[in-house]
């Protein structure tokens, strides 16, 4: 594993602050999303802006904290605090954060899409009858059902079309906010050295 992206962060100042943004991103871009009935979720900029910065074990707290702590608020199932906690590992492994290159943002967003629909259709499958709780995406598994598709390709389908736009904005966002926040805190640009 690449020496600068270490599982363990510093317990400082900086980082607990860092943490505690990220998770209050996470819950507003739900809300913003859920208010404005958009297409994608934006729960998780919070989440791949910390795993990014400081690693997977970081990105892992922050998307399980605000999967918690969005089932409390936004009344959603707690199993969604797994695609957080496994989208911020993942991210925290593959992504330094305070880079812009396009490539590296749009391959992110692609692995992190995939690790979402995996981790959230079979939630949606039990918790929601296979739908997504975006107006979006159920109007596709409506579409695909009465088509004569099976639940579960259709549930699929609806998660991706919520998740791989989510994701790729998420990355994007998480990028910028990681930049500007180098720009107060640039020991944040060493992955989690702050």
């Amino acid at each position: 594993m690449n020496q600068k992206r270490p599982w363990a962060f510093r317990l400082s100042f900086a980082n607990i602050l860092l943490l505690a943004v990220a998770i209050v991103i996470n819950i507003f871009g739900n809300w913003i999303s859920g208010i404005f009935m958009l297409p994608f979720r934006l729960d998780m900029i919070g989440t791949i802006f910390a795993a990014g910065l400081l690693g997977p074990f970081a990105g892992g707290i922050v998307g399980g904290l605000s999967g918690c702590i969005s089932a409390v608020v936004f009344s959603t199932s707690i199993a969604y605090a797994v695609a957080g906690i496994l989208v911020g590992i993942v991210v925290g492994i593959i992504y330094p954060g305070d880079t812009l290159d396009l490539f590296q943002i749009l391959c992110t967003s692609a692995i992190a899409a995939i690790i979402a629909v995996l981790a959230s259709t079979p939630i949606n499958l039990i918790s929601c009858d296979g739908y997504t709780r975006n107006l979006w995406g159920d109007a596709l598994v409506d579409m695909m059902l009465q088509s004569g598709n099976s639940m579960i390709f259709s549930s699929v389908l609806g998660e991706a079309l919520v998740d791989i736009p989510d994701k790729v904005i998420s990355v994007f966002f998480a990028a910028g906010t990681a930049k500007v926040w180098c720009r107060f805190y640039p020991a944040a640009k060493k992955g989690g050295a702050l």
